[in-house]
């Protein structure tokens, strides 16, 4: 039904949604993605956010608001999650807060896509049991049974997630891939379109509240640059920043 726009003012004065990362980078029911070519550090990016969400530590350089955090990975083996958490938790001594520890939950499966009407019934079920306030799907590739090029493919992705937004209020954080580089044959460079270096459909980037990129800097060793490229729900452009990641205690650090 249509209201009037007096009451459209009153509900924005008396509903206010937490920023689960600052500055409108993430919010309820918004969608961000987090993409980059390979070894860009993007899982332990994730795995850093789930750790500073349930903690209601800053991530890198942006607030975060305290959220139970439900992370999917469909890459690595059971062993070696356990073995990246156990270096991430004990390095920012964690280990002994169960506090932290219970508000992160982890599905370790590579069967669960969220393209189908059983993978999104299933995650809706873990987000109603475990109260999730935030899902990590690392990475896309791998938790869609589609083709992520074709248009009508990523509509069923879109569609699904919606409707789980919508029923659970949770925010989404795709983890994905940057596309093959285009040549621009007068610099001999790569010809960046900045959001548009997803892989897959543009519907994706189009529908997207917040995408950052995390890029590798060459000649610089286990150093990334990330940027926020898209930042729809915020009123100021965030600042990027340069990090270095520390593999003996899995952080990143400010690159100067």
């Amino acid at each position: 039904m249509p209201e009037n726009l007096s009451n459209l003012l009153a509900y924005s004065e008396n509903h206010t949604e937490p920023d689960f990362i600052g500055y409108g980078l993430l919010r309820r029911r918004a969608v961000m993605f987090l993409y980059g070519e390979y070894s860009s550090f993007k899982s332990w990016l994730a795995q850093d956010l789930a750790i500073s969400l349930a903690s209601g530590r800053d991530w890198l350089i942006y607030p975060t608001s305290r959220a139970r955090v439900l992370i999917i990975n469909a890459e690595l083996s059971r062993l070696d999650y356990r073995i990246r958490w156990l270096k991430m938790i004990t390095s920012r001594k964690l280990l002994g807060n169960e506090a932290v520890k219970s508000r992160i939950a982890i599905e370790n499966s590579a069967e669960v896509k969220l393209d189908t009407s059983f993978g999104c019934n299933y995650v809706m079920s873990l987000v109603e049991k475990y109260r999730i306030e935030v899902i990590i799907l690392d990475n896309l590739f791998s938790l869609a049974a589609g083709n992520l090029v074709s248009n009508v493919d990523a509509n069923i992705l879109i569609a699904n997630c919606k409707l789980l937004a919508s029923r659970t209020n949770v925010a989404v954080v795709w983890v994905h891939h940057a596309r093959q580089g285009i040549i621009d044959l007068r610099s001999g460079g790569k010809f960046s379109q900045q959001a548009y270096e997803m892989f897959g459909s543009s519907f994706l980037t189009n529908w997207a509240d917040t995408i950052v990129e995390s890029r590798k800097e060459n000649g610089h060793e286990n150093v990334i640059t990330l940027t926020p490229q898209k930042h729809r729900l915020s009123d100021i452009h965030p600042m990027g920043a340069m990090f270095k990641f520390n593999p003996l205690k899995a952080q990143f650090d400010i690159y100067v």
